[in-house]
C-alpha cells in the first residue's frame, strides 16, 4: 500500500502549478491589471519589477489579486484606476522553488494565510504559480476522497 502522507510529502511543486501566469510591469496601472485578469480569468497577477530596470523578462516584486481590487475599491480612501500597480501590491512576494514539495508550498501558504505562491527556479525566473485550487483539484484528481480531505485539511 502506498503511504499517502508520503507521497504528498514528497509531491512536486511542478506537478502542481500552472504554468501560464499573467504579468505586469510595476508602473502599469491598477485598471490595466484588472482588464488582464478579467481578459485572463484569472484572480492575480504577478507584478514584475520594471524590465528597463533589469533583464528584459523582469523580476517578481508583487502580486495583486481580485481581493486586493475588492478591498481598494471598498475601503480606499482614494481610488484612482490609473494609480500605478506597485503602490496596491502585496509585498514582499513570498514565492517558492521548483524543487519544493507540496508539504512545503501548503505550509507557507498556511503560515502566511494567501492562496496563491509563485514558484521560481534557481535563478529567480518565474516558472509558474501555485494556488490552494490547484492543490485540491490535483489531489482530487490522485486520491479521490482522501485528496477532498486532505485539501480541507491544507
Amino acid at each position: 500500500m502506498i503511504d499517502i502522507a508520503e507521497k504528498i510529502k514528497n509531491t512536486d511543486i511542478t506537478n502542481l502549478m500552472t504554468k501560464r501566469v499573467i504579468t505586469i510591469a510595476e508602473n502599469q496601472p491598477l485598471q490595466e491589471a484588472s482588464k488582464l485578469m478579467y481578459q485572463n480569468n484569472v484572480g492575480s497577477v504577478i507584478i514584475l519589477q520594471s524590465a528597463d530596470e533589469i533583464d528584459s523578462e523582469g523580476v517578481p516584486i508583487g502580486i495583486v489579486t481580485e481581493r486586493d481590487i475588492a478591498r481598494i475599491v471598498r475601503f480606499a480612501q482614494a481610488f484612482f484606476p490609473i494609480m500605478p500597480i506597485s503602490e496596491v501590491m502585496s509585498k514582499p512576494l513570498l514565492t517558492i522553488t521548483s524543487n519544493s514539495s507540496l508539504k512545503e508550498s501548503a505550509d507557507l501558504m498556511q503560515q502566511n494565510s494567501i492562496r496563491r505562491l509563485p514558484v521560481l527556479d534557481s535563478k529567480g525566473k518565474l516558472m509558474g504559480n501555485v494556488t490552494a485550487k490547484a492543490k485540491c483539484q490535483r489531489l482530487d484528481s490522485d486520491f479521490t476522497f482522501l485528496g477532498i480531505l486532505l485539501c480541507i485539511l491544507l
